[in-house]
């Protein structure tokens, strides 16, 4: 099980960073609008979310 979620952790982390990029350049181009809030939520609650499975898959 240990192998399987520190990959899976680190997808998350990445695709949360990708998405955490792409609403500041939404941001940058749309004058803050809503959708790059939400996008940017989203990003960050999947980079914690990686970032917790990976440390949980590293103390098992």
């Amino acid at each position: 099980m240990q192998s399987i979620l520190a990959p899976i952790g680190s997808l998350l982390f990445s695709f949360g960073f990708v998405l955490i990029l792409i609403a500041g350049w939404m941001r940058l181009c749309d004058s803050g609008s809503d959708l790059a809030g939400r996008v940017l939520g989203a990003g960050v609650t999947l980079m914690l979310l990686g970032w917790v499975v990976m440390c949980g898959a590293d103390s098992s």
